[in-house]
């Protein structure tokens, strides 16, 4: 079996082609913003008026527009990928369900076990393309939207359904207190619907509302706004209503890439695994070059390109001319970047503790310039992308 040594030491093979990957990977970065922008453009010209077919098919038109700037091998794993994915589930509820009945069949549970396991790993390998994992998100974030406008339609004639579902997501006694409450308004939209209070009922239910002008409930359709001026209120229900479409594309393709590389780290040494296993798992931090971890990253990046309250990808920050450390433009790129930019912070420390942990010189001096290579292509990446 490869050792250590030898294993980290073949990410020298990338060198060569260092430049050429990092153009690569820029210029996917740069389409999937563009492809999500024109996405995004198409679910928001969707009307409330819109019956649920003609709503379905203006976003499955978007999603197949899509597709045609990326290869039928892909689109075509994309199909494969979303059929592992719902056999996994159906194993995944076969195996729930024998387990709730206590069924003591032990040759069935190994079986369900073994196929799941080799499910997982087929879905993992399909997932390896950033490609597969953005189209997979469109897929998701039109399912999410559909669900999201059948909930509109039935608050639209039950309107004091829409109340008690918003109430029980405040805690305490102010649940109660918001049920007491006249709104000024109440705005449906084809996804969202936007609930104005006044100012000194706003700010009674709770820290995040008296620090804020409006606040979206993650996962729902719900958006609360605080009264204020026309144009502030117009901008703060834009801004809500940004946070109720982002819902739909937060990342799936991947796990977040911290946790995935700490798990790797933890259990490449691991010794209740088998040699096979740990091999894996070092497989796994060999493929962890910097650019490959901007890949995992692509979909937060994205997520942050529509993010306002940040100013997107810096697009006032000149991260180029000015005689800056590459530290404070790593801190600078990282700090309007939401999930992105603590995923990379923790990234680049997690690479500095293993490094002040092995002693092996070969593995120290490639975990370092970890270091330093992941942090010029993070400030690349996000100083390379105007806001779309």
């Amino acid at each position: 079996m490869e050792n250590n040594r030898e294993m980290f030491a073949r990410i020298a093979e990338y060198g060569d082609t260092w430049e050429a990957r990092e153009q690569q990977m820029l210029s996917g970065l740069t389409k999937k913003v563009e492809l999500a922008a024109a996405y995004k453009n198409a679910v928001v010209a969707v009307e409330l008026g819109d019956s649920e077919d003609i709503i379905k098919s203006k976003l499955d038109a978007s999603y197949h527009t899509l597709t045609a700037q990326f290869s039928p091998e892909i689109v075509q794993t994309v199909v494969v990928a979303e059929a592992v994915s719902q056999e996994f589930r159906k194993l995944h509820d076969k195996k729930q369900a024998i387990e709730k009945e206590k069924l003591e069949d032990k040759s069935e549970n190994e079986h369900l076990e073994k196929e799941l396991n080799e499910l997982e790993q087929k879905g993992r390998a399909l997932l390896k393309s950033y490609d597969v994992g953005f189209l997979l998100i469109i897929k998701k974030s039109i399912d999410e939207l559909m669900e999201k406008n059948k909930k509109i339609r039935l608050y639209l004639s039950n309107q004091e359904q829409m109340l008690s579902d918003v109430a029980e997501l405040i805690p305490g006694k102010n649940s109660q207190k918001f049920l007491a409450m006249k709104p000024v308004s109440v705005d449906y939209q084809p996804f969202s619907v936007n609930i104005t209070l006044e100012p000194d009922d706003y700010k009674t239910l709770g820290h995040d509302f008296r620090r804020s002008d409006g606040l979206h409930f993650r996962g729902t359709t719900f958006n609360m706004i605080k009264n204020n001026p026309e144009e502030v209120k117009r901008r703060t229900a834009k801004h809500e209503n940004n946070h109720n479409f982002l819902d739909t594309i937060s990342t799936m393709g991947y796990p977040h890439p911290f946790e995935k590389l700490t798990h790797c780290f933890e259990q490449k040494n691991n010794a209740q695994l088998t040699d096979e296993q740990r091999a894996e798992y070092k497989k796994e931090l060999l493929e962890a070059t910097p650019v490959t971890v901007i890949d995992w990253m692509h979909e937060e990046i994205l997520a942050a390109a529509f993010s306002e309250d940040n100013g997107g990808f810096l697009k006032n920050r000149d991260l180029t001319t000015k005689p800056r450390t590459r530290v404070h433009k790593f801190g600078l790129a990282t700090s309007g970047f939401s999930t992105a930019g603590s995923d990379a912070r923790k990234i680049v420390k997690l690479f500095r503790d293993q490094a002040a942990l092995t002693e092996n010189e070969d593995i120290k001096d490639i975990l370092v310039k970890f270091d330093v290579q992941f942090k010029g292509l993070f400030i690349l990446s996000t100083a390379f992308i105007n806001n779309p």
